[in-house]
């Protein structure tokens, strides 16, 4: 299985996923960075001023960004 990096995008701070996750490819990778996402908006360990500025950068094995999955896209899940 392929590794793929979840670098979180915080408004102006990156946190970079060192480690990775395994997971079976980009359609896995997008489930997992949804995930992600809504969990990191549940938490208040991370308070950002506003979620819509926030992002998760995935990147491959070759360091090669595959999703830029935005914030939005989880509050937007939420709402519905």
């Amino acid at each position: 299985m392929p590794c793929y990096r979840f670098n979180l995008h915080l408004e102006n701070h990156v946190i970079q996923d060192r480690d990775g996750q395994y997971v079976s490819g980009p359609d896995s990778a997008w489930e997992l960075a949804s995930a992600l996402a809504r969990d990191l908006i549940q938490t208040s360990v991370v308070q950002p001023s506003s979620w819509l500025n926030c992002f998760l950068k995935v990147t491959d094995e070759a360091g090669s960004v595959v999703i830029d999955y935005p914030f939005a896209k989880a509050l937007d899940q939420q709402a519905a």
